[in-house]
């Protein structure tokens, strides 16, 4: 979907940017129900530039699930997302917004951080009177520390 005119006003535009810094609370505080509550019934992901796993594709119930498999060991995260666009009319909207994502895990591998900064590209739908996310995209632009604290996390 491409938004080429913005008609929201600045109630509807601040209803999706609480969704979306709902989502990186929900993530760092590892509560899955709320934060599948914020996802539409069909959540397109692509995490490629991240990670390996490609674009995925998930109902809200299956991505809970996945949400929780994935991220429950994960090490300490803090996401800061900041930098706002919204555009979007009528039912269908779009938040671009910058990132940083700090990872922490003491280890014997090196750093106990890994941090990404990047952009998160969401496509969101209104439903039932609330903006619901639909799709997530992330692009990278930089990381630094030891990607080893995803890892170890993981496998814990």
């Amino acid at each position: 979907m491409t938004v080429t005119e913005n008609s929201l006003d600045v109630v509807g535009r601040l209803a999706i940017m609480d969704t979306c810094n709902r989502m990186a609370l929900y993530i760092d505080e590892k509560r899955w129900p709320e934060l599948a509550a914020l996802m539409a019934d069909e959540i397109e992901l692509d995490y490629t530039d991240v990670s390996n796993r490609g674009l995925e594709r998930f109902t809200r119930a299956e991505y809970e699930k996945h949400a929780a498999a994935l991220l429950v060991n994960d090490p300490i995260t803090r996401h800061l997302v900041a930098s706002h666009i919204v555009e979007g009319s009528g039912d269908q909207a779009r938040c671009v917004s910058q990132f940083q994502a700090t990872h922490t895990l003491p280890n014997t591998t090196g750093d106990s951080s890994w941090v990404l900064g990047g952009q998160y590209d969401r496509r969101l739908v209104k439903a039932d009177g609330r903006w619901l996310i639909r799709s997530i995209k992330v692009t990278r632009r930089w990381t630094t520390g030891n990607w080893q604290v995803v890892v170890l996390g993981r496998a814990q």
